[in-house]
Formats: structure tokens, sequence, C-alpha cells
């Protein structure tokens, strides 16, 4: 009697264990690639052999957080006798621009792509700064070619689910994935280089010039993604944000990282003026929802961070292809975070590339999870360097 006993109530603990029921891959600025250099595909090997794995092969998805073809997007492949002229662009977008240039971009996306045949979950794809020819005149025409030939592998039959998002200007696109009874996801994709970039072709016709028309624009879109917000949240959803430039860093693209004055001119950069408009009022929104609910996933900045804010959990994955080098290290090290901002805790790790994995349970749970290159093994944001608050 005693022994069976045992056996109810270890079997009802057991069943009370929550289960994983949806897993979310989030990787960035992945788009680095070059024949000679293997060390850029590691990150890249290990992601596509956890998608092909028995567990997560069909109950999850994988999103890439923009940057992905480096340096300068996805160029034309014949131009001017096979060459394409950039306006005011740098020579490192330059130097390997020519009628082997078609090859390249295949290659670099190729290196995030290949090999997800028989992979059954979902691939999603959104452009980030670099994608937008770097901010240049014709970046979103680069956008445009890239949406293509990323659309070609769903065509082929490469990949079965997912697309590159937004499927329109800004955003906010969304998609509802049903993981388990009552566990619904809503992704959210933005293409924030949309309005950071500084030439008009890229507002639907409005004057890049009009500040005011533009941001007019803007306000629309984001009313938008305040409904969408309200909406999942009112139906108990959870929600991840997902675009490529983060509301919170102190990577690179942080002001902390160059004078304030000069950071206004840097589109890239959160003290520039469009920047630290936007990154406020997704900031609001988000703060809207529940502390246990909503996921803003970024990556711009080549490194992987944590944020834990009031009412929501934000997440730089920048570091698919590449990590900040050690000067950037270093200085991270020493950020003290102000005790008048939003954030409530943080934790980053500079020394290493890889990818956060995002567990979703049934009892309405989820957990954040990092897999870092440099030790080859997943570990929480807690066991990343610490930057908690003091008391």
């Amino acid at each position: 009697m005693l022994c069976l006993c045992f056996l109810f109530i270890n079997s009802f603990i057991c069943a009370q264990s929550p289960q994983r029921v949806f897993s979310l891959f989030l990787i960035g600025d992945a788009g680095e690639y070059t024949i000679d250099d293997t060390a850029h595909t590691r990150t890249l090997q290990h992601l596509r052999q956890e998608l092909n794995t028995e567990q997560y092969r069909s109950n999850s998805a994988v999103i890439f957080l923009g940057d992905n073809v480096y340096p300068c997007g996805w160029a034309p492949a014949n131009e001017q006798g096979g060459k394409v002229r950039y306006e005011k662009i740098p020579k490192v977008c330059c130097d390997e621009v020519n009628g082997k240039t078609l090859e390249v971009n295949q290659q670099k996306l190729a290196s995030q792509l290949e090999g997800l045949e028989n992979y059954d979950g979902s691939v999603f794809m959104i452009p980030g700064n670099h994608d937008w020819q770097r901010g240049q005149r014709r970046g979103q025409q680069f956008v445009v070619n890239e949406r293509k030939s990323f659309e070609d592998y769903f065509s082929s039959g490469k990949l079965k689910h997912g697309g590159y998002y937004p499927k329109y200007a800004f955003g906010p696109d969304d998609t509802l994935i049903r993981a388990a009874e009552g566990i619904k996801i809503r992704l959210v994709f933005i293409d924030s280089q949309w309005w950071l970039h500084a030439h008009g072709s890229a507002m639907e016709g409005v004057d890049a010039g009009n500040r005011k028309e533009r941001r007019h624009v803007l306000d629309g879109y984001l009313s938008e993604l305040d409904t969408i917000v309200h909406r999942a949240k009112r139906q108990n959803e959870f929600i991840l944000i997902a675009q490529h430039h983060p509301i919170y860093t102190y990577g690179k693209h942080s002001a902390k990282f160059i004078v304030a004055p000069a950071a206004r001119l840097r589109f890239q950069h959160i003290g520039n003026r469009q920047y630290d408009y936007l990154r406020k009022r997704l900031d609001t929104i988000c703060n809207k929802y529940s502390a246990d609910k909503l996921i803003f996933a970024a990556g711009h900045d080549h490194n992987l961070q944590y944020f834990r804010l009031p009412n929501y959990v934000q997440l730089v994955s920048g570091a698919g292809s590449k990590c900040t080098n050690e000067k950037d290290c270093s200085e991270f090290r020493k950020v003290k975070p102000e005790r008048n901002t939003s954030v409530l805790e943080m934790h980053g790790e500079f020394n290493s590339k890889g990818f956060f994995r995002i567990e979703y349970f049934d009892d309405n749970t989820f957990r954040v999870l990092i897999w870092k290159e440099e030790l080859n093994q997943t570990v929480t944001p807690a066991q990343l360097t610490d930057f908690s608050f003091p008391d």
C-alpha cells in the first residue's frame, strides 16, 4: 500500500511539472559570411543542428533579426557593366561589389538558410540597416532584392513556413502561433530602418525632409502597434516584437560610447533624435503590457544583452556572426546603470557569438536561455555578467 501511495504521489508531481510547448530562436547580424573564414559559420551550424533535432523540428520558429547580408545588402548582380556604383559609400562596401556580387550574396544568405529542408517550424527574417544598402539612397530596392531571394527558398520547397517581414513599409505586421491549447504567441515584426532611413523613397512618397509629415506617418504605424499589443493583452497572448534596432543597449550603438552631440548625427545610435523618438514611443507601448508576457527582440549591436524592465523583457541578439571587439568589451564592463532609468536589471556578454532561445510552457510561463559559442553551452541570463541595480 505504501508503495502504491508513493507511485501515486510521484506521478502526481511529474504530471504537474510544466511542459515545453514551443521554442523561439532569436539570432541577428548573421550575414557576415566569407568562404575562407569558417569561424563565422560555427554559430549558424549549431543553430541548424538545434532546429533539426527531434524536440525542435516542428514546435519552434527562428527569427533572423536583420543585417542578413553584410556589408551593403543584396546589391543587383549586373548593372553598369557588372559593377554597382554606390553613392557616398565607404570603400568597405565597394571593394567586393563586382560581377560576382550575386554569388557572394547567395552564399551569405545560404549560410543562414541551407540545411533546413527537413525543418517543419517557421523561419522569419526582417531587414536591418546594412540590408538597406547601409542607409544609402537605393536601400529600399536592396531590401526588395533580399526579400525576393529569401522567398525563393519557400517556392523551391527548402523552407516550409514563415516569411520575410514586415510585408509593407514600417509595419507593424503580426502573425499568431497557436503553440498548444490555450497557449498563443503573437509575433510582431517591424522594419525600424524604414524610419531611420534618410531618403524619401523609403517613406512611400513622403518628403524625407519634412519631419512633421514623416512623424505623422510613423505615429499612425505606432498607433497600430499599440492596438495589436492591447488586443494581445486582452486575449492573454504572449507577444514578441522583433525589429533590428534595440530600445536599450550598452553596446557600440549606445550614445555612451560617443560624444552626445555627435550621436544626434548618427542615425544608427540611440542618441540620434529620430532613433530616440522611436525607442521612447516603443518603450511606452511595451510597458502597457504585463511583466511576464512581452519580449522585445533586436539585434544591431554585436553581442548578447538581457534587460528586465517593469513590464517587459528586452533582448539584444546581434552576435550571429561576430561580436564586439575587446575595447568595446572593456568599456561595457565599466557601465553603471543610471538610477532614474526604467531598466530594473541588466546582463551582458560581449566575448562570445551566440543566440537566444525562448521556451514557452503549458503553465503560461516562458524562460530565456542563451547559447554561447565560446563555451559551447546554454546558460540563463543570470549566468552572464551581472549588471543588476544596487538596492
